[in-house]
């Protein structure tokens, strides 16, 4: 190759890079096309690699197979190869390729790259303990300080799907992720005087249809309806929830394409006061623009369950079931305590009437059951439901989640509940489906999970009459189902041990007229209970915005006691 064709190879090859990095499809798709005639072999990883990112799998496919037959024992090769596995859902069958993977010599991006989809396959099949230890070997192998901080990140996400993790550790965990950060020039602030109003905004790739909606919409249907104005910044692909939205709001940006600078600079514009962030460390979160500092107070909740870690958050959003004196202490963030609930629920257009009985009065057998993820199943989670099974001798045990869309998946899973003494002939599980909503038709008793308990799930089994049994953890996010039960009235559904777990399920599920009741009289109770009154919710939000807005401008330090409420 002489030196003129070593340039084009070069321009085609970043133009690749480029394109495939900011999802502009045909221009990667024509860069990697002229550049196959320079480098075959990288050419088609990029192909591969554009397949998968796209979630195109005949394309990937296609690539795969020229790149096998091409350079078949590289590394790089295995790896892609498990990754269009990944892609087809076929989870458990890479587990032991990638583990091999691993006792070979490879370089560091390549193994920060296996460690990573081993962590996330572990996560998905419910072994949060071997997720993290692969997310702490992607964080040493990672090529820069960002790639370092989203690895770490997927660590402290696992992390709190791990039983018996401390407050201490937690708080020191979270305390690390800050040092990613290190050297950025946060923007400065200057208090404003005179009378403008209050802008609130809000950031989220979620603004779609996700959970996370389910969640945030009622704090963005606020225009007009509370004293400040929303802003809300779409950091994802929209769709057609997001076009509703944003008809709701102020002003809408999308910030998709912008760089985290980039986007830190166009709220710092907009002259934004107070900054929401909505997803804390799960995917496609915010906080790398967060951690620019372009708004003088932010926030983080909603859709993650503990501390960021990141200094340049000043508070996270929990409510007085959730947060005391003890929860504060696995916060760097001071916890803004709501009076209420720090959740409002929003019903759709598309959720189906509960079902007139419970389903035991049909087949006479009690049906316990769990929509939750299967990676918020941890081992105790089984084994108590294993217990719990072996009490009530009749009952079966319905799970519903995308590990059971695959054979090997879902052999992997039914083995690990056997291991943990779950009787398996005794369980019903059905893969994932978008309109599952019907299916709590045939549930009694949802068991909630722990000690990452459920937050849509378990909104959507109560609006569907079935009750919910959870177990309350010391921590926040631990105490999810806690802070949805006791703004219903439902205290008695709440456990404080796994012993009162068990006998909070056994009990309920002894008494037909209970759950009889509960299925003609949870859906009323939601609508009229805070879960679903978004408008005392926008006050109370609007309340602790004031407030902690106040502080700031009177120069106050922003250090909020834990026990601190705000109350009407």
């Amino acid at each position: 190759m002489n030196e003129r064709e070593a340039r084009t190879a070069k321009r085609l090859r970043d133009e690749a890079y480029v394109a495939l990095a900011s999802g502009e499809v045909a221009a990667a798709k024509t860069a990697i096309d002229a550049f196959m005639i320079y480098d075959r072999e990288e050419a088609l990883s990029l192909k591969t690699s554009l397949g998968i990112e796209t979630n195109d799998r005949e394309y990937a496919e296609t690539a795969l197979k020229e790149l096998e037959r091409l350079a078949p024992g590289k590394a790089y090769t295995r790896y892609l190869a498990a990754r269009v596995a990944y892609l087809k859902g076929e989870w458990a069958s890479i587990i032991e390729p990638l583990e091999s993977l691993l006792e070979r010599e490879m370089s560091d991006p390549v193994r920060e790259r296996v460690c990573n989809l081993l962590g996330r396959v572990y996560r998905r099949l419910g072994e949060s303990e071997k997720a993290a230890r692969c997310d702490l070997e992607a964080v040493e192998a990672a090529s820069d300080k960002a790639l370092a901080a989203d690895e770490y990140g997927n660590y402290l996400f696992d992390l709190h799907h791990i039983a018996g993790c401390s407050l201490e550790k937690q708080r020191a965990a979270a305390e690390k992720y800050d040092a990613f950060f290190d050297g950025i020039s946060r923007f400065t602030h200057r208090r404003r005087n005179g009378k403008k109003l209050l802008r609130v905004g809000y950031i989220s790739a979620d603004f779609r249809y996700h959970v996370v909606l389910q969640f945030a919409a009622a704090m963005l249907w606020g225009k007009g309806k509370v004293p400040f104005s929303v802003y809300a910044y779409m950091t994802g692909t929209e769709d057609s929830f997001s076009g509703a939205l944003s008809q709701q709001v102020d002003v809408w940006r999308n910030l998709r394409k912008f760089s985290p600078e980039q986007a830190a600079r166009a709220i710092y514009d907009d002259e934004i006061d107070i900054l929401v962030e909505l997803g804390g460390h799960t995917t496609g979160n915010a906080l790398k623009i967060m951690a620019y500092k372009p708004a003088p107070v932010q926030i983080c909740g909603i859709g993650y369950w503990a501390s960021t870690g990141l200094s340049a958050i000043d508070y996270f959003l929990g409510d007085i079931y959730l947060d005391d004196e003890e929860t504060q202490r696995a916060f760097t963030e001071k916890l803004l305590v709501l009076p209420r609930t720090h959740f409002c629920y929003t019903e759709t257009g598309m959720m189906p009437n509960p079902a007139a009985e419970p389903p035991c009065v049909r087949t006479g057998t009690i049906t316990f059951g769990s929509f939750n993820d299967f990676s918020k199943t941890s081992d105790e989670v089984l084994a108590l439901w294993a217990k719990i099974l072996s009490q009530v001798p009749t009952a079966r045990l319905l799970l519903k989640g995308n590990v059971f869309n695959e054979e090997g998946n879902r052999t992997y899973a039914l083995e690990r509940m056997k291991r943990l003494g779950v009787p398996i002939e005794r369980v019903e599980v059905r893969g994932f489906s978008l309109d599952y909503l019907g299916e709590y038709a045939d549930m009694d008793v949802a068991l909630d999970t722990f000690p990452y308990p459920g937050g849509g799930t378990t909104c959507d089994a109560l609006f569907m009459g079935v009750p919910v049994v959870t177990m309350a953890g010391t921590d926040h996010g631990g105490r999810f189902g806690k802070s949805f039960l006791m703004n219903l009235g439902l205290g008695e559904l709440v456990a404080a041990t796994p012993e009162e777990y068990m006998e909070r399920a056994v009990a309920i599920a002894q008494d037909k007229e209970l759950l009889r009741a509960f299925r003609k009289n949870l859906r009323g109770m939601m609508r009229q209970s805070p879960l679903m009154d978004g408008e005392q919710y926008r006050k109370d939000l609007a309340t602790a915005y004031s407030e902690i807005w106040s502080k700031y401008m009177r120069g106050q330090p922003e250090d909020m006691a834990a026990d601190k409420r705000f109350t009407e």
